[in-house]
């Protein structure tokens, strides 16, 4: 099952694209599923500008960000850019998203809220479901089997990304 796409703008050039936005807009044309474009600028300051523009095309966009560029300068001041303004984003969409920062380039929110905030909390499929106090938990009333609640959690992960482009780690506990 498709989740997600990625894209590449050496392979889109190879697949006949002229004109990477318009041919990046004609497949999400065709998706709604997440998307990644990546930036193919070389200095530092045009990838941030890409990456902008870039993320501005949909909801269900993300940037990719080359870890160097060709002289092998680390792209972490593109990353600490871009990720600043994903703050931003959460924080005007969202207006009570709690957030930790934890470094200079980094946030931690938490999971229980996303999950909560994404409609989940306390919704009950029959057998199986979300515990009405604590999101995190993946509940089996008895009759569930491990691929019901495998499903759940995948669903919950997407509907997060959808939501807030974040996608969640799944830490598994079965007992």
């Amino acid at each position: 099952i498709v989740k997600g796409f990625t894209t590449n703008p050496s392979l889109m050039r190879k697949a006949g694209a002229k004109d990477y936005q318009n041919y990046s807009k004609k497949i999400l044309g065709v998706t709604k599923k997440p998307i990644s474009f990546e930036v193919f600028a070389d200095n530092h300051n045009e990838m941030i500008k890409q990456g902008k523009k870039i993320s501005k095309w949909g909801k269900n966009v993300f940037v990719k960000v080359p870890y160097s560029n060709t002289k092998g300068k680390f792209s972490g001041k593109v990353i600490k850019a871009l990720n600043s303004k994903k703050i931003n984003w959460l924080k005007e969409n969202f207006n009570n998203i709690p957030f930790y920062k934890i470094d200079e380039n980094s946030y931690k929110i938490p999971a229980a809220w996303l999950i909560e905030t994404s409609g989940f909390k306390g919704k009950d499929f029959g057998n199986f479901g979300v515990h009405k106090t604590q999101p995190l938990v993946l509940v089996n009333y008895g009759k569930a089997s491990g691929s019901d609640i495998n499903k759940l959690s995948l669903s919950i992960k997407e509907v997060v990304n959808k939501l807030f482009k974040i996608e969640l780690e799944t830490e598994v506990n079965i007992i």
